[in-house]
């Protein structure tokens, strides 16, 4: 379960977003397959949102991503 939204200021900032695997397993491994899906699911956030991928990684157990919220939108306004 999630952690509650946390304060975002309106002029927009950097956020990194953190989604681990159920109980830390390494369920996802390294291939060139995993990171074209990645890319393809954050280009449609990015599509759907207006908010900038800045970076991102896979790992085997955990994806970390870098964004910035643009001042038109921001975390707090979704939900």
């Amino acid at each position: 379960m999630g952690r509650k939204l946390r304060y975002l200021p309106e002029g927009g900032a950097l956020v990194e977003v953190t989604c681990r695997t159920l109980q830390g397993r390494l369920l996802l491994r390294p291939d060139p397959e995993l990171n074209d899906i990645a890319a393809g699911i954050l280009g449609r956030a990015q599509r759907l949102y207006p908010v900038q991928i800045v970076g991102y990684v896979v790992m085997m157990s955990q994806s970390k991503c870098l964004a910035l919220s643009t001042p038109l939108f921001s975390v707090n306004s979704v939900g």
